[in-house]
């Protein structure tokens, strides 16, 4: 037998090696995926270990079939964009269906907000030096409203002004500048936190009137609750519920800062509260963003997150985390 002939039995050999190779691994061997999810209109991508390809395919619905897969080893990535990705690695057997239940997560995350920066007109930034020369002190609540304080030699009378109208509201003892803090209370914009050196108020622009709070602690800022009498008042040492009706303050120990949402709260433990977290056997070495449902005692950790939280709080219908100077809106929770 010439060498050109046994060559040619050769090639005809291996060619027909990979025939029989592809009729196996890719024609009549071929297996069926049906994946079944908890929504629908995700993608499902197949990696294949021996061939190093990948393969992509849309489910519009919640079963998702996908037909006449090769007898491989794959990466199975089940990816929707606001979840997490699911990754499932197995062995498909030839000629068989295999079944997957999957059950998507939201992808919870924190979203960076935009500051909307009013710019500040020539004749507004020399009205705003007029009056700074002119008070010992003033607070800009909004466009149209802003709290003064005028000293005198009794102290400091303290006066909301709104548009052109000015009206007087108290007095205080006199303190310095940098003693005195003033921001609304929720989105309201009817109620005023007010610090006056280590004295914490509540005014009330729709009844005039100011309510003094019974707390020596130092208080990082007040939140409306459920009810328009009750307040949770967030200091350095947790958060109390505050009726100023009865003049009643509950200590909220589980929760050191929470807002509700629905039936449930979302909360944070911090990452110094080390007792707290071994308590939930948790742990993760951040601070914890919770959800926690009242009803059934259930909780879950939506995230774990180096920002350092000083308000978690309502605005605009979203959940707003603030740290330093940036606002951050809880996404996918």
């Amino acid at each position: 037998m010439s060498r050109k002939l046994y060559a040619l039995f050769i090639l005809i050999g291996a060619i027909g090696a990979i025939i029989l190779t592809y009729i196996y691994f890719f024609v009549y061997y071929t297996a069926t995926l049906s994946i079944n999810a908890n929504i629908p209109g995700y993608t499902v991508e197949l990696f294949s270990k021996s061939t190093a390809q990948k393969w992509s395919h849309e489910c519009p619905q919640q079963e998702c079939i996908i037909a006449e897969v090769s007898p491989f080893e794959y990466n199975i990535s089940i990816s929707k964009q606001d979840y997490k990705t699911i990754i499932i690695p197995v062995k498909i057997a030839p000629r068989k269906r295999q079944n997957f239940v999957i059950e998507f997560e939201p992808d919870t995350d924190l979203k960076l907000l935009e500051k909307l920066e009013l710019e500040e007109t020539a004749k507004q930034k020399i009205q705003r030096l007029r009056e700074q020369s002119k008070y010992f002190e003033t607070f800009r609540l909004d466009e149209a409203t802003q709290i003064i304080f005028d000293q005198d030699q009794n102290g400091l009378e303290m006066k909301l002004q709104t548009g052109e109208s000015i009206k007087t509201i108290s007095r205080f003892p006199l303190v310095a500048a940098d003693m005195i803090r003033v921001e609304y209370i929720g989105e309201s914009w009817e109620e005023i936190f007010l610090k006056i050196a280590e004295s914490y108020y509540i005014f009330n622009t729709k009844k005039w009137k100011i309510y003094s709070l019974p707390y020596e602690l130092p208080i990082h800022y007040i939140k409306p609750w459920k009810l328009t009498w009750q307040y949770l008042i967030v200091s350095e040492k947790g958060t109390f519920l505050y009726n100023i009706s009865t003049e009643n303050s509950d200590f909220q120990y589980l929760f050191k800062d929470f807002v509700y949402y629905e039936d449930a709260l979302i909360w944070v433990i911090y990452k110094d509260e080390e007792q707290k977290k071994s308590n939930f056997n948790l742990t993760e070495s951040g601070n914890l963003i919770v959800r926690y449902t009242q009803d059934n005692k259930e909780r879950k950790v939506l995230m774990d997150t180096n920002l350092n939280i000083d308000r978690i709080e309502w605005k605009w219908e979203k959940i707003v985390f603030t740290a330093g100077e940036n606002e951050y809106e809880l996404k996918n929770f």
